[in-house]
C-alpha cells in the first residue's frame, strides 16, 4: 500500500521510482518505534528491497542479472552463517556464566 500511495502521489511508474525519495516517503509513514529509534515495518522493508532490485536490474542483461543474484545470495548466506555462529557463541558464553 505504501508503494502504491507513493506511485500515485508522485505520478510515476514503478520502474522510475527514485529510491531516495521513496525511502523519505516511507520513513514518514507508520514507522515502528523501538528502543534505539524507528525501524521499517516488515512490509516497508520488503517494499524497499523490491524497489532496490528494480533499480539494480535497470539496463542489465540476463547474464549480469544472474551474477548480481548470485552475489546477493552469497551475501545473504554469509550473513546468516555469521549470525548463526554469533548466536552459538553467545549461547555457550551464557551457559558458562
Amino acid at each position: 500500500m505504501v508503494l502504491l500511495s507513493f506511485i500515485i502521489s508522485h505520478k510515476t511508474s514503478p520502474r522510475k521510482i527514485d529510491i531516495y525519495n521513496f525511502m523519505k516517503h516511507i520513513n514518514s509513514k507508520n514507522l515502528i518505534r523501538r528502543r534505539g529509534g524507528a525501524v521499517l515495518s516488515p512490509e516497508q522493508l520488503a517494499t524497499w528491497v523490491h524497489i532496490a532490485a528494480l533499480e539494480l536490474a535497470c539496463d542489465k542483461n540476463t547474464a549480469e542479472l544472474a551474477v548480481l543474484g548470485s552475489v546477493f545470495t552469497q551475501l545473504g548466506d554469509t550473513l546468516t552463517t555469521m549470525s548463526t555462529q554469533q548466536s552459538l557463541i553467545e549461547a555457550q558464553q551464557s551457559k558458562q556464566n
